[in-house]
């Protein structure tokens, strides 16, 4: 049996599960028979865990972690025990947001940004798409795996009706034989702009971009890491857009952990804005929807420190015969609100191109 049977076996069974596939892997890693725990992992973690922590945290919405699990092994029998009860967050189909709704909240966003209350903001919104009962789950998961090979694949079941799958490119903290890693990604175009010369970005997605980096910098300078190397700047294709990238090397300081890194830096300007206190408030002000896991981050951790946390975009909720595609993009006093529109459709297609006919 490979993965992908494992996993619908686990589907069929109705037991929760943590699947995903690292960037540049060939094959996803599934973690089974284990549980979901409404719980912070203490730092630095005492145990192997996967890592799942919403945009912003409350009763309804914490952080999890996936623990006492077995990982599979096609070399080995498959086997899964009863399941056992863990937290199952409530159930909340997300609101959806028409377009003239969306366009006037964008343009009042703006308005605020050109009176200087704040440089950006992310602002988001929620796509829903009917899904038949029976559904092949493991073949779309494989298919997601096939399409974007150099993005972070994953596909987690909270419970027998609640699932969350994603292909997000972002890291937020990665940790590895003592070498740290982050990323300031933001700025996004069509993959179609793309000339003879490379994409040409506009000062707007430039500026938006470095908003990102300079936190992040600032971020890494005040935790203290060591040997902190910034790459240059260069374009990221990710699915059917591309942004302006920057990676950052580093290694940490005792006491830091990469944990700690991970829950300083969240939410980084590119999923919330700048200020992020402001950007934060006016997000849950304006935003007619409950983030939950969009935008927050996932992935895991072992008891060595070693640790690949990406920032949950790109993804999807699914409710029962429902999917929920949730999209943003960052607005600054530059931007247009019919443009913004656009973009957040164009970035939906990452998750809708996978869909079989």
């Amino acid at each position: 049996m490979n993965v992908f049977g494992a996993i619908q076996t686990l589907l069929n069974h109705q037991y929760s599960f943590a699947a995903f596939r690292l960037p540049g892997q060939s094959d996803p890693q599934l973690f089974y028979d284990g549980v979901f725990v409404k719980q912070k992992i203490e730092d630095p973690s005492p145990k192997d865990a996967f890592i799942l922590a919403p945009f912003i945290e409350s009763d309804s919405c914490p952080e999890l972690a996936y623990v006492e699990y077995k990982s599979f092994d096609p070399k080995k029998i498959f086997s899964v025990s009863n399941p056992k009860s863990g937290f199952q967050p409530k159930i909340k189909s997300p609101h959806i947001l028409e377009k003239e709704v969306y366009l006037k909240k964008t343009e009042q966003l703006i308005e605020r940004m050109q009176q200087s209350e704040l440089d950006k903001i992310v602002f988001s919104r929620v796509m829903p798409k009917d899904i038949p009962l029976n559904y092949n789950w493991s073949a779309h998961y494989a298919r997601l795996c096939e399409k974007y090979p150099e993005a972070f694949v994953y596909f987690i079941a909270l419970d027998k009706h609640h699932f969350w799958l994603g292909a997000t490119p972002e890291i937020l903290v990665s940790y590895a034989n003592d070498v740290g890693e982050t990323m300031a990604l933001a700025g996004t175009q069509s993959i179609h702009n793309k000339g003879d010369e490379g994409f040409l970005w506009k000062q707007k997605e430039r500026d938006e971009q470095a908003y990102v980096r300079r936190n992040i910098l600032e971020s890494l300078q005040q935790f203290q890491v060591k040997w902190l190397h910034q790459g240059e700047l260069k374009t990221k294709i990710a699915g059917q857009v591309a942004h302006l990238l920057n990676h950052f090397r580093f290694a940490m300081s005792y006491p830091n952990t990469p944990l700690s890194l991970a829950r300083a830096l969240h939410p980084t300007p590119a999923v919330c804005g700048q200020p992020k206190h402001t950007a934060k408030k006016l997000i849950i002000e304006s935003e007619t929807h409950q983030r939950s896991y969009y935008t927050g981050f996932l992935g895991p951790i072992d008891s060595a420190g070693n640790t690949r946390f990406f920032v949950n975009l790109r993804c999807m909720q699914v409710i029962r015969d429902q999917a929920y595609i949730y999209v943003g993009g960052g607005l600054t006093a530059d931007s247009n609100p019919e443009k913004e529109w656009e973009e957040t459709e164009l970035k939906a297609q990452t998750m809708l191109a996978v869909f079989s006919k």
